[in-house]
């Protein structure tokens, strides 16, 4: 028997219960990333050539471009986190992707490989959420908490308590103030439940139940995306902490000018590297004679030292509304500054058969909230104020 088999043959209820254990006391533990520790231990990891490739191969899948796209870290540790899971499906003989997927019952077919179908759910629904989330987009950092609330502080100082000067040798410095403000947030729960009967279920290929699990993790990536839009614009209800918004020119118009006033609200010290808007102010914008003419728009703007894109950000088509991100607003962020995200134990995927309906009970939650870090890191256009 392969180190592997020995590994997965040892693993009953009690693993699940260590992985809630460290997702209690640490926070962002994964049952496929336990697994992968435990194959470390017994020697058991990719060859470093193996795992650049494979690597390179799950950016290509998420459609990140290069390590500089937002998700690349996140989608580099996933590639590293499911190495031992796949493994251990092959040397059970069970195919879960291509042409030639077996079919979900051969995962019931064994208690060795049945033990794995909920850490096999929960990779498809963190891919999922990888592919749809723009939180790691637009957040600064994620941290970690074991508490509903957490308690956040919110950067207040001006530019005047920062401030240095010159000071002869030996001379003391001028006294810098980093003022902080005490906030706490409430952080909220994302649950979605799958419910399908299992004499259907174990008759599908695993490659598209993979794709329904996929779903769930996309429709939570989008929702704590609408989330962190709403905290961003509106604030995360401590004082002060909506976001100052600029108006177009002309009511119901988006001309080059305004964009240009959207960047120019940042103060100094901050930048509009992300942008975030609908359909139609993308469309109008992409239309515009400085964006069809590089060397007028987009050139002009690289030569400040911006990353690539119009008016120097990276841009985000989003579709979904909330009461404060419309259709006719543009979100700008200083994605190193603007948000925190605070997380509770991550992703959570609980799957169940209910032997009296025969139905197969996949549930999926996340508990996450967000805040505002630095107020000056968002600014707001809005295209329709009359």
């Amino acid at each position: 028997m392969g180190e592997m088999l020995q590994i997965i043959k040892n693993l009953d209820r009690g693993f699940y219960r260590e992985v809630d254990a460290r997702r209690r006391s640490e926070g962002g533990a994964t049952s496929f990333g336990y697994l992968a520790e435990l194959a470390a231990e017994r020697g058991l990891a990719p060859e470093e050539r193996e795992r650049q490739t494979r690597e390179r191969k799950l950016l290509a899948r998420f459609g990140c471009g290069t390590m500089e796209d937002h998700r690349a870290e996140k989608v580099a540790a996933f590639a590293r986190q499911t190495w031992a899971l796949e493994l251990a499906f092959r040397e059970m003989g069970i195919r879960t992707r291509g042409p030639e997927a077996d079919v979900l019952g051969k995962v019931f077919a064994s208690s060795a490989s049945t033990v794995l179908f909920p850490a096999y759910v929960e990779t498809q629904v963190v891919a999922g959420l990888l592919l749809a989330s723009l939180v790691p987009a637009i957040v600064a950092q994620e941290v970690l908490v074991n508490s509903h609330t957490a308690e956040h502080l919110a950067m207040t100082e001006s530019e005047a308590d920062r401030r240095t000067s010159r000071t002869g040798e030996g001379a003391p410095g001028t006294v810098v103030t980093l003022r902080t403000a005490e906030r706490s947030v409430k952080l909220e729960k994302y649950a979605a439940q799958l419910d399908a009967t299992y004499e259907s279920l174990r008759l599908q290929r695993m490659n598209v139940v993979g794709l329904f699990l996929q779903r769930l993790g996309e429709q939570l990536g989008m929702d704590e995306t609408d989330d962190a839009l709403e905290v961003a614009i509106a604030g995360d209800g401590n004082s002060g902490s909506a976001a100052t918004i600029t108006n177009s020119d002309v009511d119901d118009t988006l001309d080059y000018d305004d964009l240009i006033k959207l960047v120019l609200a940042f103060p100094k010290g901050y930048q509009m590297r992300v942008a975030i808007t609908g359909d139609t102010n993308l469309r109008t914008i992409l239309n515009m004679s400085e964006f069809k003419d590089a060397a007028i728009g987009d050139n002009a703007f690289t030569r400040l030292n911006a990353v690539l894109g119009p008016l120097a950000a990276q841009w985000h088509r989003w579709t979904r509304t909330t009461t404060s991100f419309t259709d006719d607003r543009i979100l700008g962020i200083d994605s190193r500054l603007a948000l925190v995200q605070y997380t509770e134990q991550g992703v959570v995927t609980e799957s169940d058969r209910l032997i009296d309906k025969q139905f197969e009970r996949t549930v999926v939650s996340k508990w996450t909230g967000f805040a505002k870090l630095d107020y000056n890191a968002v600014q707001v256009l809005d295209r329709n104020w009359a």
